[in-house]
């Protein structure tokens, strides 16, 4: 991606602004005087993968650095580092509804929203989402089916849970897709494990960062 910055602007290394920023957003930041903190108090931490020559950017330096990037190619390029990631693990991909807490509308007389999630467990990446109102008609199932239409899941079998045992009601809490079973691939202990991740990597973490709990 190309840098816009120009003169003295350059000063900090364009990818670990953005490495600090998008760490910092999977922390729960939600703007640049966020990112910037957020850099200061894990310094240390940083430095271990970064060179950070002129220190930990400012606010300024990242606001600057948004206002300038071409929308565009930060998401082309973001897009790339998201199917890099993902195509680092082929293994268990978990499905899993969760309520949104404080998703209800008394006045339009709406009901709690939920949402089915698709997560790689290895890599800790949430790769698809499809929200769905039990009250209003919809159901988990019908929305886990809607997402796995959207994901390119080619070669991974489906394990449907015991609760849900008619074919093909994969999803309802405990779904997984995984490779043909070979050498080296998660087997049924395995997937039990793997799919825990959804629970304590993502939606503990909602839990307590959104206050979902």
């Amino acid at each position: 991606m190309p840098d816009p910055r120009t003169g003295n602007a350059t000063r900090h290394d364009l990818l670990e602004v953005l490495a600090i920023a998008l760490t910092a957003a999977i922390c729960g930041a939600e703007d640049c005087s966020d990112f910037a903190d957020f850099g200061v108090d894990r310094d240390d931490l940083f430095r271990e993968f970064l060179e950070l020559k002129h220190g930990i950017p400012s606010h300024d330096t990242f606001s600057r650095l948004f206002r300038l990037l071409d929308p565009a190619a930060f998401s082309g390029c973001f897009g790339r580092f998201v199917e890099d990631l993902g195509a680092a693990d082929d293994g268990v991909v978990a499905i899993d509804g969760k309520t949104l807490r404080r998703s209800f509308d008394s006045a339009a007389g709406r009901s709690p929203l939920a949402v089915v999630t698709a997560f790689r467990s290895a890599t800790s990446v949430v790769i698809g989402q499809e929200p769905f109102r039990t009250a209003e008609g919809e159901s988990e199932i019908v929305a886990a089916r809607a997402l796995l239409r959207c994901l390119d899941l080619t070669g991974l079998p489906d394990h449907p849970p015991s609760h849900h045992p008619r074919k093909g009601a994969c999803p309802g809490g405990v779904c997984h897709h995984q490779p043909a079973a070979r050498q080296g691939h998660p087997q049924p202990l395995d997937l039990v494990r793997a799919h825990w991740g959804v629970e304590n990597r993502l939606h503990s973490v909602r839990d307590v960062a959104d206050r979902e709990y």
